[in-house]
């Protein structure tokens, strides 16, 4: 695993430089394409039937996007902290998470420590926390924690795989998020769908 890991940190480091691009932005991808391959393999897609499904799918959301130009990693970073109602700052979801009375900043940030709470730490050091998972009673979405520390076992985890997972449509949640699935109280489904995502 170590050398699985060590081969893909220096493959990103080779197309970060190439390119130009975020390592660990391209670190998410590569983690995302394991993910797919693990998923696809536990709903008994052979592997080769896999890679050639996959080739074609690749080459025609390849060709389709350089007809008008290809996304940033920066605008696909954007576009997952915008997501479901996008990031609020410390104060703000400080207030959504209140239940019944209202948690302080060091709590909270104690919880994203802890994985209770996803969040991304921006350059300056500043946490962007989702909406969409804070109930409208307070709290978080049921099971989310339990989610994330299995996401957090993976040894490619990183601040930004939670946000990857919950919001892109999974294999072992058919036609729905894990955070559509989880809001509908479908957590068994999310759970093994976080299990699939472990190396």
């Amino acid at each position: 695993m170590a050398a699985d890991g060590s081969l893909a940190d220096a493959t990103a480091a080779e197309l970060s430089a190439e390119f130009g691009l975020d390592p660990s932005a391209l670190r998410l991808i590569q983690h995302q394409l394991k993910s797919l391959v693990a998923a696809s393999t536990q709903l008994g897609l052979p592997a080769r039937a896999f890679a050639r499904l996959a080739g074609n799918e690749i080459r025609a959301a390849i060709e389709e996007p350089a007809k008008g130009g290809y996304a940033t990693p920066e605008e696909g970073l954007a576009k997952l902290l915008n997501a479901e109602g996008g990031c609020v700052d410390g104060a703000e979801a400080a207030a959504l998470f209140r239940r019944p009375e209202p948690v302080t900043r060091q709590a909270l940030t104690e919880r994203i420590r802890n994985g209770d709470i996803v969040a991304y730490k921006t350059k300056g050091g500043q946490y962007r926390i989702p909406r969409w998972q804070f109930r409208p009673e307070g709290g978080v979405l049921p099971g989310l924690a339990e989610a994330v520390a299995i996401l957090r076992k993976d040894p490619s985890f990183e601040a930004l795989t939670p946000f990857a997972f919950f919001l892109q449509v999974h294999p072992l949640t058919p036609g729905h998020t894990p955070l559509e699935a989880l809001r509908q109280g479908n957590l068994n489904d999310v759970l093994q769908a976080a299990e699939s995502e472990r190396g």
